[in-house]
């Protein structure tokens, strides 16, 4: 909701009068799903939420964020922000969209005291399967969400540090997790054929 976002900025200023840090962190999953049998309605919410939100945020808060003598503008990616998968279409759309802004306001914010972060985590373990709109019942949902916290990952805890960590230090990118620093260097080293090696890397993991 555009309209929302700008007037939780308008409340923030009016209450603390600044505004320091923005961290674009809202986003939903959905479960695997082919390209052609994804629903329009899920691939667009996907979008609205994922994408359009943190445009929104950022041209909600970032006049406010250059006024100050230095502020961090935080926006997470994904590890599918890095590389493709099959059945991710509509979720690497909006976090390949993501990395596109963030990379793109390094350049444009250069000249200011705006340090944008990038983050890319790979498997986090929040609720964010919880929020699906795929399932048909609650039970549904805690069975999908058991399984993902059954992969290796990390807290949203450790994350948040590494996160904290990363706007002191002034970084424009953090990575997060073995398995993203992994693919992230997969990718660079077999720009070409690193498809065949997530392909081979799903069926043992039985992801795919």
């Amino acid at each position: 909701d555009r309209d929302r976002i700008f007037e939780v900025k308008d409340s923030i200023v009016s209450q603390w009068g600044r505004v320091d840090i923005v961290i674009n962190n809202a986003g939903i999953t959905l479960q695997p799903t082919k390209m052609q049998e994804i629903e329009y309605e899920n691939f667009k919410r996907m979008i609205d939420i994922n994408l359009w939100g943190v445009v929104h945020a950022c041209q909600a808060f970032l006049s406010e964020l250059e006024k100050q003598p230095e502020a961090s503008l935080v926006n997470i990616s994904s590890l599918l922000g890095l590389m493709g998968h099959a059945g991710a279409t509509h979720y690497a759309a909006t976090k390949f969209g993501v990395r596109g802004i963030t990379e793109s306001l390094w350049v444009e914010l250069m000249d200011t005291n705006v340090v944008p972060l990038l983050v890319h985590p790979g498997t986090v373990h929040t609720n964010i399967n919880l929020n699906s709109p795929e399932f048909a019942s609650r039970q549904e949902q805690e069975l999908a969400n058991q399984k993902f916290q059954n992969i290796p990952g990390i807290t949203p805890e450790k994350a948040a540090e590494l996160i904290v960590r990363a706007i002191t230090m002034k970084k424009r990118r953090l990575i997060i997790g073995k398995e993203t620093r992994f693919m992230k260097l997969m990718t660079r080293v077999f720009y070409n054929s690193y498809p065949f090696v997530v392909k081979q890397l799903s069926k043992v993991y039985n992801i795919d």
